[in-house]
Formats: structure tokens, C-alpha cells, sequence
């Protein structure tokens, strides 16, 4: 009898064969991608459900928001999202910067501290650590999200901050409507670009001298051409730490003074996005936003 052996691939097949998973792997990868970025936005409106609930909470409890930098009561001081600390289930957060009988986040290291909450999976410049640096090197504890400076800060008319610290009341102080002004946005924790080398978002910081660098926590509307950036490639020397930024191709999640969360598309003029940060401007916004 003639034996028989095994057939093994020719090359041919073998080629074949690596050409199809090669278009199955094309073909699975968008969907992938796809299904990643989902997951990705519904944590981000998670996070900005979670903390507008707590903003709103801090709200009735002082019967203000928060100072963009500034005192809640006697001997508590510090930036908008360290005053919302214990009403974002981080009171031992907020313990750990008590010194001397003050509250403070420049005590005991609590700014260079960082949680999850305030971070988007989506966010590609979020550091292992959770931190963005200064120009001298100092670590600040980074986010992925920002206020409106509108409401944070003391404005003028023409978007110059006058203070860094506001007495702001829902609704008395937001004539335009609650569901028509913009609580929170999203800002890429590292975010520079040739006039600002050092930039981002720090959910701690706190320094208000003349040489501090665009790293507020703040959604910064000068006026009507200011506009929020889609994917900033690369995030490092491509995007301005002065506007607000988001990972997400589908446009940018916000926030309302009402506590209810948004997808705003990228294709909105910056004239509405504009007329969305102003809390008192008298402006009619259109109904599609």
C-alpha cells in the first residue's frame, strides 16, 4: 500500500488566509472603536451627572455655588471643585487639608492629590499619576472637566475677570434660564500650544499670580468667537488651553444650571455657545441647539 502523509498549507493558502483575518480584523476594529467610545461617554455624563447633582447639593446647602478661588464660611478656602469635596464622597479628602484649625487646599499636599471622578476615559492627556505640572514643575491635581468662569468668577461685560471669587445664586443670578446656561464642560487635563507651553485642567489649583499658567478649571468664554475644541491632535502644542475641549467626536458634554447633561455638536456657531456661557445676556438661543 502507498502511504499517506499530512498536506500542509502551500504558501499560497497560507497567504490567503492572512489577507482574511487581516480584512476581518479592518472590518472589527471601526466597531470596536465604536463600541469603546460609548462606553467612554456614557462614563463621562456619569461623572458630570454625579458632580452637577453635588454642585447643585452644595447649592442648597450654602445658598450659593461655589467661588472659582475663594472662602466658603471662615477658615475655608480654596478652588470651586475642592469646596465641593465633601459633597463628592471625598470628605477624607477634604479632612486631610485641614491645618491649624483652617481648611485649606494648600495644606498638607491635597492639591497634587487626584480621584476618578473627575477624569474622562476618553481624556488621552490624563497622566498615569492623574496630575498636570506648572512651569516650576509642581504637580496639581488634574481633570477632565471644567466650570463655567461665568459663574465661578466676578466678569465684566466684555469677559474680563474682575475676581476670582462669585457669590453666585441659581436662579436669581442666571436671568437667561437655567436650562439655557452652561454648568459644566469638558477641558483636556494637559492642553498647550505655542503661546501657552505650559497649560490644562487642575481641579486644585489655586494660584492667582501673574505668572501662573492657563490651568484653571474653568471654562474660559471671552466672547462671541470664543469655541470649544473637538479632539485636539496632538493635545501637547495643537490646543488652547484658554477655550474648552473634548475627546469625544460627537461633540462636547455639558452640564445646564437646571442639573440636566448635554452633548453640544461640534457644529454649533460660537455665537450659541457663547450666548450657552453667559448667564445674563439677554440673548435669544435658538431652539435646536
Amino acid at each position: 500500500m502507498r502511504p499517506t502523509g499530512r498536506r500542509g498549507f502551500t504558501l499560497l493558502e497560507l497567504l490567503v488566509v492572512l489577507v482574511i483575518i487581516g480584512l476581518l480584523v479592518g472590518l472589527l476594529l471601526p466597531a470596536v472603536q465604536k463600541v469603546r467610545e460609548a462606553a467612554n461617554r456614557v462614563k463621562c455624563f456619569n461623572n458630570a451627572r454625579q458632580f452637577t447633582l453635588a454642585t447643585l447639593n452644595f447649592h442648597d446647602h450654602n445658598d450659593r455655588l461655589p467661588p472659582g478661588i475663594g472662602f466658603v464660611g471662615p477658615g475655608t478656602w480654596g478652588s470651586w471643585w475642592y469646596h465641593l469635596l465633601p459633597f463628592v464622597e471625598q470628605q477624607n479628602l477634604y479632612e486631610a487639608s485641614r491645618a491649624g484649625g483652617q481648611y485649606s487646599v494648600a495644606n498638607n499636599g491635597v492639591a497634587s492629590r487626584s480621584f476618578k471622578l473627575l477624569f474622562c476615559p476618553a481624556d488621552p492627556s490624563v497622566s498615569p499619576g492623574g496630575t498636570v505640572a506648572d512651569e516650576t514643575g509642581f504637580p496639581w491635581g488634574a481633570t477632565s472637566y471644567c466650570s463655567n468662569v461665568w459663574l465661578a468668577c466676578q466678569i465684566d461685560g466684555d469677559g474680563n475677570i474682575i475676581s476670582s471669587s462669585n457669590a453666585c445664586r441659581l436662579p436669581a443670578d442666571v436671568p437667561d434660564g437655567l436650562s439655557n446656561t452652561v454648568l459644566y464642560g469638558e477641558h483636556y487635563a494637559v492642553c498647550t500650544n505655542a503661546d501657552s507651553p505650559v497649560g490644562g485642567s487642575s481641579w486644585s489649583y489655586y494660584r492667582q499670580d501673574d505668572q501662573a499658567p492657563p490651568l484653571w478649571a474653568a471654562l474660559v468664554v471671552t466672547d462671541a468667537q470664543s469655541m470649544f475644541q473637538v479632539r485636539p491632535n496632538p493635545y501637547r502644542g495643537n490646543c488652547d488651553p484658554n477655550n474648552a475641549s473634548t475627546p469625544h467626536p460627537g461633540g462636547m458634554t455639558v452640564s445646564l444650571c437646571d442639573g440636566s447633561t448635554r452633548t453640544i455638536s461640534g457644529a454649533v456657531s460660537p455665537v450659541v455657545w457663547w450666548y450657552l456661557n453667559t448667564p445674563a445676556g439677554g440673548e435669544v438661543i435658538p431652539g435646536d441647539w
